[in-house]
């Protein structure tokens, strides 16, 4: 699936399957984008999977899930990366390369389309909100 210009649906976070669920908040999650939580409770590291900048459904995911402007936090990426102290979510092209990285990465947490998390195994990924 291209992002190219696409209208998606409404973003649903989707985790490794070894991640407990209930530790993620609105508040954690904020943190876990801006790269501030760099762990699980378990210890496991986390890996931040994102879609490009540019994409709609980046943008939306920003809005719904961490309550801010995508502008926001490009900017908090960018003091964090060139101050040496942080790193920025590595970017993923399409979202099938990003289902792909969760799968196989433990403690990784992405976001893709609610139609495309449909069709992922919920044994492999935990998928979180916008069930409707």
């Amino acid at each position: 699936m291209q992002l190219t210009g696409t209208v998606f649906a409404k973003p649903v976070l989707v985790l490794h399957s070894n991640i407990d669920a209930e530790e993620i908040k609105n508040e954690s999650l904020t943190r876990i984008y801006g790269m501030q939580k760099k762990f699980w409770k378990d210890g496991t590291a986390i890996k931040v999977y994102m879609l490009p900048k540019n994409s709609s459904l980046h943008k939306e995911f920003v809005l719904h899930y961490l309550h801010m402007q995508p502008y926001q936090l490009n900017r908090l990426w960018h003091r964090l990366l060139y101050s040496g102290t942080g790193t920025i979510p590595e970017v993923v092209p399409t979202i099938e390369e990003l289902i792909l990285k969760i799968q196989n990465t433990p403690g990784a947490i992405g976001y893709i389309d609610q139609e495309s998390s449909k069709t992922i195994e919920s044994s492999v990924i935990r998928r979180i909100g916008n069930d409707d």
